[in-house]
């Protein structure tokens, strides 16, 4: 029978007492402010510091004046982002200082309050996470790469001048997409764009279904970096009401597939021989 191996606590008792944590724990950091300030790297505004790329953070007190700011030189990477209800009772942003701070959540974004969170810096999710509450992105972009996000109860949208970035990978396989029963709110003016990262050229037929529940609506597709080849292009007559591209051959490889049957059909064909009888002299 085949033995399983369980993390374990290892207490020293004594003078010195120690604990000793396997790999695998996450590290729970409220921001509870009381320090004046919005600044994300203040530890002050943390009960545990600020947070790091193993920290699952939340949000449990207002931001002074509505802003949350991000102020890293860099990238800000956290395992997973939860606004509580009851203390946080009105919207606030989560921005950037200057124009070279991100924040990339690996786990779930979750708002339990009925305040809008407003992302206003360039945000990376993570695999496999699951979005619910009420966010808003806009201002930079946010990028979801190759992963799958499950989007649950509540609204999530871009604002006029959001900027929403989906990859595609090997093809039908590998690609990003928003699975669940909610879909997006995408205003006008803002974009989608869709980019081949991994090796796919294109294969007639495929469907790639990016939104599960609705369309992209208003939002502006940006193809110009999904290049196919062979003769291939994209079908986006479905992609702002039900989310979805396919590859078709390009208009020219049809005109000339079609050319080649006209001249099939009205090709002259040879009349069959005629038999030539004799007659007997």
């Amino acid at each position: 029978m085949k033995r399983c191996t369980r993390h374990k606590i290892l207490i020293a008792i004594g003078t010195a007492a120690a604990i000793t944590l396997t790999s695998g724990f996450s590290q729970i950091t409220t921001f509870t402010g009381g320090n004046g300030t919005s600044n994300w790297n203040d530890a002050a505004n943390w009960s545990s510091g600020v947070p790091t790329a193993s920290s699952v953070v939340e949000i449990n007190a207002n931001p002074s004046g509505g802003l949350l700011e991000i102020d890293n030189a860099g990238p800000s990477v956290i395992a997973s982002l939860r606004v509580l209800s009851g203390n946080v009772t009105q919207n606030f942003r989560i921005a950037d200082a200057d124009t070279s701070d991100s924040l990339k959540v690996n786990g779930n974004l979750t708002n339990e309050s009925s305040s809008t969170v407003a992302v206003e810096l360039p945000f990376f999710a993570g695999a496999n996470a699951t979005w619910t509450g009420l966010f808003n992105f806009g201002v930079a972009e946010t990028k979801v790469g190759t992963n799958q996000i499950t989007l649950g109860s509540g609204g999530i949208g871009f604002t006029t001048t959001g900027n929403l970035t989906v990859d595609i990978g090997t093809g039908i396989s590998e690609y990003g997409r928003f699975l669940g029963s909610f879909g997006l709110t995408m205003a006008a003016g803002s974009n989608v764009n869709i980019a081949i990262t991994g090796a796919y050229t294109g294969v007639d037929g495929d469907v790639f279904d990016f939104l599960v529940t609705g369309g992209f609506g208003l939002a502006t597709l940006d193809l110009s970096g999904a290049t196919l080849g062979g003769g291939l292009t994209w079908d986006t007559s479905l992609f702002a009401t039900e989310g979805k591209l396919s590859v078709v051959p390009e208009p020219n490889t049809w005109a000339l597939v079609a050319l080649a049957l006209i001249a099939f059909v009205f090709m002259p064909r040879r009349a069959p021989a005629m038999a030539v009888e004799k007659k007997r002299v």
